[in-house]
C-alpha cells in the first residue's frame, strides 16, 4: 500500500472459486461463520478454506458478508460477482450492533452481533453473544 500500512487482504484458494478477506473491512458479524463453517472456521489456519464445499454454496455465503470484506473470483465459469443480483433486502436484512455485557466476573465483554432476518424467520445474534458470554464460550 502506498500510505506504508501492510495490506490486510488476504485470498484462499481452490480449484473453483477464490475467496479474498479483508480484515481491516470485517466487522465480525459472523454471516460467514454461521453460512458454511466447514469453509469459514475460525478455529483453523488459515481460517478460510473453499475447497471444503461447492462454488455455488460459497458465493451464496460471501454475498451474505455486510461489511464487504468477502469476495470471490469463480474460476469454474459459474458467474462473475459484479454480475449477480444483490440479495433481496425485503428477504435478507443484517443489523450489526455492538453489545456489551457483563461476564460471570463482572468484566464487560464488548463484541458484534448480528440481528438476521430471513424469509420470516429470526435469528438474534445479540442474545446468542450474551448467553455465551454468561456461560463463559468466549474468550478474550
Amino acid at each position: 500500500m502506498s500510505d506504508g500500512q501492510a495490506s490486510t487482504l488476504k485470498r484462499y484458494t481452490s480449484e473453483a472459486v477464490d475467496v479474498t478477506f479483508d480484515g481491516a473491512r470485517c466487522i465480525h458479524a459472523a454471516e460467514c461463520v454461521r453460512g458454511l463453517p466447514a469453509v469459514f472456521d475460525t478455529q483453523k489456519r488459515p481460517w478460510i478454506d473453499p475447497t471444503q464445499a461447492g462454488a455455488d454454496a460459497i458465493v451464496e455465503v460471501v454475498l451474505r458478508c455486510p461489511s464487504g470484506a468477502l469476495h470471490f473470483e469463480r474460476k469454474d465459469g459459474g458467474a462473475a460477482e459484479g454480475s449477480l443480483p444483490p440479495l433481496d433486502p425485503l428477504r435478507h436484512q443484517v443489523a450489526v450492533d455492538v453489545v456489551r455485557v457483563e461476564d460471570a466476573e463482572g468484566a464487560e465483554r464488548r463484541g458484534c452481533a448480528a440481528a438476521e432476518e430471513d424469509r420470516g424467520g429470526e435469528r438474534d445474534a445479540r442474545e446468542a453473544f450474551r448467553q455465551d458470554v454468561h456461560r463463559g464460550a468466549l474468550t478474550s
